[in-house]
């Protein structure tokens, strides 16, 4: 299979309706360039779309397969088209600009915020361009043109195309599969991880092979001698476009060695008059300028402008809506190249004349050998002003450059120390960092010195060590205090939080009694002192009792300062504030998304908003937000946030007992934060596979998961978590027949949930199941089970599964107090909300325990079912404690049927049971 059969196969799949004719003129082969091999064979179903990523150095074929894609999309296909430049990569929307603009009339066709943010982003109305809801509307607008037709996107030099535009088009493509839109790319080498963020199918070009080579020269020299092929095939090394532009210009020299590809277009080039030359190296200093800025440019250099004719009727340049522009990327690169310096600077000043103010200042800077304060201080300004369009990439490049171009080492830090802040914002980490490592602290004043280690905090808490990125953060916050209260108060915030996921409550202790001077701000150093008192909890206390995170929650969302957003989603939770929570995510994720940031921080807001949603029932979105939070933090290198992604993910995949899902996702989370382990994660992880064991029907294994969450020390202990869980280490160990090895434990937690006051919330319900489950009887655990049900139930927020769990529990205790109507009617509630949730273990247990009650059959030999199960067990070998496991049954309770079946069936002990074969038939 070609390369042409992927397209064409890619086109089949978005088109329903290819005419003959279509098909014919797709069956015809390229001209210049033969096909490769290798390629997948894999078709999309008709009217569906999808994309392709074609790799390959430059000259290797990419321009003319998208030519050839385009020509086999003729008749019914719209067809938009755009190429990247480097001349327009530090443009915003540069790209989207010359893909869309021949489809402006159709934006009357999106909704009023759609049809703005494009118009925004076109420039066809003045205002902020932000991020979201431009790819937002560039996804809508592509739908709505596949509803009339199929579309087929071909991007050309996907490496140069701006950054707003291509992250905007990879999120439309990332969610057009199953339109029928399909989207053919090229890139150089190196691009291949933007393909995999849009879930593109991607092909590497490879060099044409000797006999392949051989094919191309005899099609356009049919007579040339064997030497000449030689020098050819030796020159091209297998790049199509370097056998076709040099098979003339080998013929005709003189010279015996290789001849550099370049070369070739060089001489092409010097075949054309000075003027000519002089326009073409205009052109290519001002690719994509409009053609009357060309001409006035021209002028002030006293260019001949029928040296643009030339050029045209050469085959050089072309000329395609209002501008100019090159055969092919390598020859504008090489005309560019060759001209000296003084004729660059002479042609980038004309420019710099006629052009917009935007561009104005680039052509000022491209130039520039030697700093030039006046330059830097115009892209520091344009930088602003992208940061206000919501174009962080483009801020982050005027800012280096401006950096590059300072006489003042002072300014230099300055701009290097925002151009790290505009690449956090562009959640660029890795840009992050090593500008960070570029600044001199020597020259820094103490604010850019305290908010560069801040971000660096930021950079450590969300990508690497949780423990430097709080040292980080303390120091930041002493340099930031005298000037800048709000961003100090950000830098504890980060130091309290960053100490609280490694598990080091002493030094948020320690933080408390040392905290920087907030003179003059009461309000943020009662925040402060809240955010401490809460991390510094060990019981999860109810929001009547603690009013601060509700009224933190309900508070207006502010951007001054260094905000880390709403309460964390574990505060949240211990405080049974996570409805108000889910409010706060949702509309930070949204902010984050128009201002540009949601690279860098969207992955902990969508991880927390998951959290959220996993104790509401809303277990769809969760796993939504985590795969997209995951996705996120994996692309720009933010670890922490990756491996948090992945253990929610497991947790997730354990509720729903997906065993090989769950143990994947821990295990790769887990491996991620190997370098800089977490406490709080790792706690997480033990508490997702011990859930995943307990609904399995594993107790003992899920209580040795546990233990090292509510051990007083080692890498998973977390008092905060294990007090979360504490109900849950009670049912494992209750189950596993382990209870002294917890009771201490479990104890000492319901004594300190009986200072909570009222019996709501999370501490008091998860008290009284921790009760029932240590009580000497069933009649003393019943009453206990009956207010954990209660204070379930009547809470607010909702949590079902908790619900679920305490009906669940209720229900068992009733049954085998034979009390069978009660028992029947709690055990249906718990497997209806169960079924709705989709936990399918648990919805089992409850299934299993609603089937105790039916009468004995002839078939089972007389024993209840009870009975008859426990009988089955024990006839294949299976010791009280593993049946005990199984059925999620103490040990005493399986002795005490077994006895009652060896009355029944006359038999003295367990080892009589393996010879009876109904014991051991399957069961019907």
């Amino acid at each position: 299979m070609t390369e042409l059969d992927a397209v064409r196969r890619l086109l089949s799949g978005a088109s329903t309706d290819r005419t003959p004719e279509d098909q014919a003129s797709a069956d015809q082969p390229p001209q210049d360039q033969p096909s490769q091999d290798q390629l997948s064979q894999d078709q999309p179903p008709q009217g569906t779309g999808g994309g392709l990523l074609f790799v390959g150095d430059p000259g290797s074929g990419k321009t003319t397969l998208l030519d050839r894609a385009a020509h086999l999309a003729a008749g019914g296909t719209a067809v938009l088209q755009c190429r990247g430049t480097l001349a327009e990569s530090r443009l915003p929307y540069s790209g989207l600009h010359e893909l869309l603009w021949p489809h402006t009339t159709e934006l009357h066709r999106l909704p009023p915020a759609g049809r703005a943010a494009l118009e925004c982003a076109l420039g066809i109305e003045t205002g902020r361009a932000e991020r979201y809801p431009v790819a937002t509307a560039l996804f809508q607008l592509l739908h709505l043109l596949a509803q009339d037709r199929p579309v087929l996107l071909l991007v050309d030099d996907l490496q140069w195309l701006d950054s707003d535009s291509c992250d905007a088009l990879l999120f439309a493509l990332r969610r057009l599969h199953k339109h029928p839109v399909a989207a053919v790319l090229t890139a150089r080498p190196g691009m291949r991880h933007l393909g995999d963020r849009a879930g593109l199918r991607q092909y590497v070009l490879p060099p044409l092979t000797d006999a392949q080579s051989r094919e191309v020269v005899a099609h356009h020299l049919p007579a040339a001698d064997p030497a000449t092929v030689e020098r050819v095939l030796r020159t091209a090394r297998g790049n199509p476009l370097a056998l076709v532009e040099t098979v003339r210009t080998v013929a005709a020299s003189s010279s015996t060695g290789p001849l550099p590809v370049g070369q070739a277009f060089s001489h092409e080039v010097r075949q054309l008059s000075a003027p000519a030359q002089g326009m073409l190296l205009l052109a290519a200093a001002g690719q994509h300028e409009s053609l009357e800025v060309l001409l006035e440019a021209a002028a002030l250099l006293d260019l001949d402008v029928r040296g643009l004719d030339e050029a045209f009727t050469a085959g050089v340049l072309r000329f395609d809506r209002g501008r100019t522009e090159f055969r092919h990327p390598l020859l504008q690169q090489t005309v560019y190249e060759e001209a000296g310096p003084v004729r660059r600077m002479l042609t980038h000043r004309a420019l710099a004349e006629v052009t917009t103010a935007e561009r104005r200042t680039w052509h000022r800077a491209a130039v520039l050998t030697d700093p030039d304060d006046d330059v830097a201080a115009a892209l520091q300004e344009q930088a602003g002003q992208c940061l206000e369009r919501g174009a962080p990439h483009a801020a982050l490049q005027a800012l280096v450059r401006a950096a590059e171009l300072s006489t003042e080492p002072a300014d230099r830090t300055v701009r290097l120390a925002k151009a790290a802040h505009a690449a956090w914002l562009a959640g660029d980490v890795r840009q992050v960092r090593e500008l960070l490592s570029r600044v001199d602290p020597a020259v820094a004043a103490p604010p850019v010195r305290g908010r560069m280690l801040a971000l660096h905090g930021l950079t450590e808490f969300f990508g690497g060590s949780a423990a430097r990125a709080a040292r980080l953060a303390v120091e930041a916050a002493r340099l930031l205090a005298p000037t800048d209260p709000e961003y100090t108060c950000g830098a504890l915030h980060l130091a309290v939080r960053a100490l609280w996921s490694q598990g080091d409550f002493a030094g948020i202790a320690a933080l408390a009694q040392d905290l920087p001077a907030l003179a003059g701000h009461a309000d943020l150093a009662a925040e402060l002192h809240q955010r401490i008192r809460l991390s510094l909890d060990s019981v999860p206390t109810p929001a009547s009792h603690d009013d601060w995170p509700r009224s933190r929650l309900r508070r207006p969302p502010h951007d001054t300062g260094l905000d880390l957003g709403p309460v964390p989603s574990h505060h949240a939770v211990s405080t049974d504030t996570e409805d108000l929570a889910a409010d706060a995510y949702v509309h930070k994720a949204g902010q984050l998304r128009r201002s540009g940031a949601s690279l860098a921080q969207l992955p902990e807001v969508l991880t927390d908003l998951a959290a959220t949603e996993i104790l509401s029932g809303q277990w769809g979105r969760a796993d939504a937000h985590l795969r997209e939070s995951v996705q996120l933090a994996r692309e720009h290198d933010l670890v922490a946030l990756q491996g948090a992604g992945e253990i929610g993910l497991g947790w997730l995949a354990a509720l729903h007992g997906a065993e090989q899902d769950a143990r994947r996702h821990v295990s790769t989370g887990l491996r991620l934060l190997s370098p800089h382990p977490r406490a709080f994660m790792t706690a997480l992880a033990h508490t997702a596979l011990a859930l995943l064991e307990l609904g399995l029907g594993r107790p003992s294994q899920a209580l040795d998961h546990w233990l090292p969450v509510i051990a007083e020390q080692g890498p998973a202990a977390h008092p905060p978590t294990a007090a979360l869980v504490a109900a849950d280490v009670a049912e494992a160990a209750a189950l596993a027949g382990r209870v002294e090895e917890v009771r201490a434990f479990c104890t000492a937690y319901a004594a300190g949930a009986d200072r909570t006051g009222p019996d709501t919330g999370t501490a008091r319900a998860t008290a009284h199941r921790i009760r029932a489950l240590l009580a000497d009887d069933r009649e003393a655990a019943l009453p206990h089970l009956a207010l954990a049900v209660r204070a379930e139930a009547t809470r607010t927020p909702h949590r079902p599964f908790n619900l679920a769990r305490a009906h669940l529990l209720h229900g068992e205790c009733l049954r085998r107090l034979r009390r069978r109507s009660q028992a029947r009617t709690a055990l249906e509630a718990a497997r209806t909300i169960f079924a709705s949730l989709g936990a399918t273990p648990w919805q089992a247990r409850a299934e299993r325990e609603l089937a105790h009650d039916r009468p004995s059959s002839p078939a089972r030999l007389g024993l209840t079912h009870q009975e008859w199960r426990i009988s089955r067990h024990a006839a294949r070998g299976h010791t009280n404690k593993e049946i005990a496991a199984r059925l999620h049954l103490s040990p005493r309770t399986v002795g005490y049927h077994l006895s009652n079946a060896y009355a029944k069936l006359a038999v003295p002990d367990r080892t009589q049971l393996r010879h009876i074969p109904a014991l051991l038939a399957p069961e019907p």
